[in-house]
């Protein structure tokens, strides 16, 4: 009589991993796991600073920042190639190009209960999914999006 041996569950990933080393190499005792590009609900990605989603008209980006922050500390310059933001006297938190040119004036950012950067961009062609928000980060599979 043969018995069926239980199955291992794998033990793939679901979610992109990504190996980040620290940047000072004389403090390195290891590497750091830091998951990158979970998909977001918004047809778009969360990363570990911000997340971003969006629709064919707009592009949101939300950026956490520590609980009473101020517009008078929000740095956000958005041009119709690349955006930066980030805190006064730090460095930015996003300084990059889009995917697609957005239309500047039309634009927009505030802060949200003093703890959340949230900025709408208004893509300049409101017919096309973007892959990224910013140049260099993960792209999202615009097959699965989600009108």
């Amino acid at each position: 009589m043969d018995v069926e041996k239980p199955k291992k569950e794998s033990l793939a990933l679901s979610e992109p991993m990504e190996v980040v080393k620290p940047k000072d190499e004389k403090k390195r005792t290891g590497y750091h796991w830091v998951m990158i590009g979970i998909p977001h609900k918004g047809n778009g990605l969360d990363f570990e600073k911000y997340s971003w989603g969006q629709n064919l008209q707009e592009v949101t980006i939300n950026v956490p920042v520590p609980a009473g922050t101020k517009s008078g500390f929000v740095t956000c310059e958005i041009k119709k190639n690349r955006i930066k933001i980030g805190l006064k006297a730090q460095e930015p938190i996003i300084d990059g190009e889009f995917f697609h040119p957005v239309n500047p004036d039309d634009c927009f950012w505030n802060i949200e209960d003093q703890k959340m950067i949230s900025v709408l961009l208004t893509k300049q062609d409101q017919m096309e999914w973007w892959k990224y928000c910013v140049k260099g980060e993960p792209e999202t599979d615009t097959q699965k999006v989600e009108p």
